[in-house]
């Protein structure tokens, strides 16, 4: 109220200007209470709302063999160096390139900030942001804005046990904050006006900034190796739930196991599935499609012009699975894994009310006997060969007659002269 609206009433009522100005001054500090009050209240619910009621019974807790043995002293800021240094550009590389389906890549530079000129967040100290050796590694958080810890907590644990290497001074993370220095133990509830749920804050020593650990000295060889990356989408082949991909929006996967020890991921689900920028689209249905059970819903890829892409499914047409959501009912053609396939529950063909009997066969005729062979005739034996007739002695030679006396010596001459 105006100091003249105040003059007029005073004047109306006839009041002492000595009285008006006291009730001047109430209705100053009414209003002024008034709208106190609703700006702490208006604050009170959006620091409630980001918080998370800033409780430290869910944090996020460190584990690991190195969580409370690592000894590295602390450096804070003192002013703006104009830029990020090249360690905490480097690390953060390393980080997206090996973590990037834990990160929230739209966030920052693929998942990373680091240098920002400012103080810490509701302070009145330099934030390591400032000097460049502070990195920021952005994770989805789950609905609620609530953290998603499957996926920060395999990010933090990893630097907190390579903190050596790499030259980790400080890290927070959900409500956590870790310092490689001080007390047991090392890690504590962190009440700063962030609760940090949506990115890790890892401050690096000026050794680590510069390249001048381990890390950048001897190569990623001298960490310890990162966790496998999950890559199975819905329908492909998983161990456990470590292997699947969660939704983009932090929904939980699920490894169902089947009968062979192989399982596929899958997600639970009323009405609709989440989708993954890059991934087939997928379509909630009963369980009991996947021999679950039927009062439940999963989710399965839907088939792209009646093929599973490389995943070993078949194609069946199925109803939406709508349980207590407000979805449309609908059906698709979809893949059905064929690890969860159960054969019993194929439908069988109804038997015939009466069924008519088959007709006897008739009766086969005994098959005839094989004739009996004739036997076979003995032998002839061998006629006796006739008996060799005895040698006739050679004839004698008959006795050479004697010679006639030639009577007449001219008749042997006159027979020798016809000759020639």
């Amino acid at each position: 109220m105006s100091e003249r609206s105040i003059r007029i009433i005073c004047s109306f009522k006839r009041h002492s200007m000595k009285r008006c100005l006291y009730q001047r001054l109430i209705w100053i500090s009414f209003a002024l209470s008034t709208s106190h009050c609703a700006n702490s209240t208006s604050d009170e619910l959006s620091s409630e709302l980001k918080s998370g009621s800033r409780s430290c019974t869910q944090r996020y807790l460190p584990s690991g063999p190195k969580v409370e043995s690592v000894e590295i002293a602390y450096r804070s800021a003192r002013d703006c160096t104009g830029g990020e240094q090249p360690g905490a550009r480097a690390l953060g590389d390393y980080l997206t390139d090996h973590f990037s389906d834990f990160m929230n890549l739209n966030q920052g530079r693929r998942g990373i900030e680091i240098y920002n000129c400012r103080n810490v967040v509701g302070g009145s100290s330099r934030s390591l942001h400032s000097e460049g050796r502070a990195v920021d590694i952005y994770i989805p958080t789950q609905s609620g804005w609530v953290a998603d810890n499957l996926k920060g907590d395999m990010i933090a644990n990893w630097l907190i046990e390579n903190a050596e290497e790499i030259g980790v001074q400080s890290l927070i993370w959900d409500r956590t904050i870790w310092t490689a220095s001080g007390g047991r133990p090392r890690h504590r509830c962190y009440r700063g006006e962030s609760p940090h749920v949506d990115h890790i804050h890892a401050e690096l020593t000026w050794a680590s900034a510069r390249r001048e650990t381990l890390f950048f000295t001897e190569g990623p060889s001298a960490l310890r190796a990162p966790p496998t990356p999950r890559t199975s989408w819905i329908g492909e082949s998983c161990q456990s739930a470590e292997d699947c991909i969660g939704g983009s929006s932090g929904e939980l996967p699920l490894c169902l196991q089947g009968e062979n020890q192989s399982g596929v991921c899958s997600f639970s689900c009323e009405g609709v599935c989440p989708d993954r920028a890059g991934k087939p689209v997928s379509f909630c249905i009963s369980g009991e499609a996947l021999s679950r059970a039927p009062e439940i819903g999963l989710c399965v890829l839907k088939s792209q012009a009646n093929a599973c892409y490389d995943v070993p499914a078949s194609v069946e047409t199925h109803r939406r699975f709508i349980g207590r959501s407000s979805a449309n009912a609908g059906e698709a053609k979809v893949c059905i894994p064929l690890a969860l396939s159960d054969p019993d529950l194929d439908p069988q063909p109804e038997p015939d009310p009466d069924p008519e009997p088959d007709p006897e066969p008739d009766p086969e005729p005994d098959p005839e006997p094989d004739p009996e062979p004739d036997p076979e005739p003995d032998p002839e034996p061998d006629p006796e060969p006739d008996p060799e007739p005895d040698p006739e002695p050679d004839p004698e030679p008959d006795p050479e007659p004697d010679p006639e006396p030639d009577p007449d010596p001219r008749s042997r001459s006159r027979s020798r002269v016809s000759q020639w």
